[in-house]
């Protein structure tokens, strides 16, 4: 695959874009920028204690992945190694996947946890987009 032009991993800290009370929370997990334009696609996901989801990375589309229910482990490509972080089972947050950049996900918790991704273009079938890259060791893409 050509490299392009470097991009990083964003993580956007919902702040305002959620609600928490007795009851729980809510969230929009969508930032503006992206609920702006023509709807992609939006993808529900469970991960099993100890499983790994992505391990892989789509060369057109962009990604924005937020996870909840407990805590996960992520290792994203980069041209100086990689970057890898934590996200607790308090934390609501968005991370914002580019377009060519290798990503996957593990569960560190104790049971299953979820997944919401939302793609900024409509997901093709025929076409899907993924290339397996292996960046977690663990179930397979």
């Amino acid at each position: 695959m050509a490299k392009a032009a470097w991009r990083r991993v964003t993580r956007h800290s919902l702040g305002a874009g959620h609600f928490v009370d007795a009851r729980g929370w809510v969230v929009n997990p969508i930032p503006p920028q992206y609920a702006a334009g023509p709807f992609g696609h939006l993808h529900l996901a469970s991960i099993a204690p100890g499983a790994v989801r992505g391990n892989h990375r789509h060369r057109r589309l962009n990604e924005l992945i937020f996870v909840w229910g407990g805590r996960s482990a992520w290792r994203v490509e980069g041209a100086d190694g990689g970057e890898e972080f934590e996200l607790s089972a308090a934390e609501l947050t968005v991370v914002e996947i580019p377009a060519g950049l290798g990503h996957a996900v593990r569960n560190i918790d104790e049971h299953v946890i979820y997944l919401l991704s939302y793609y900024d273009q409509p997901y093709d079938a025929a076409h899907p987009d993924v290339e397996l890259c292996h960046l977690l060791g663990g179930s397979p893409p």
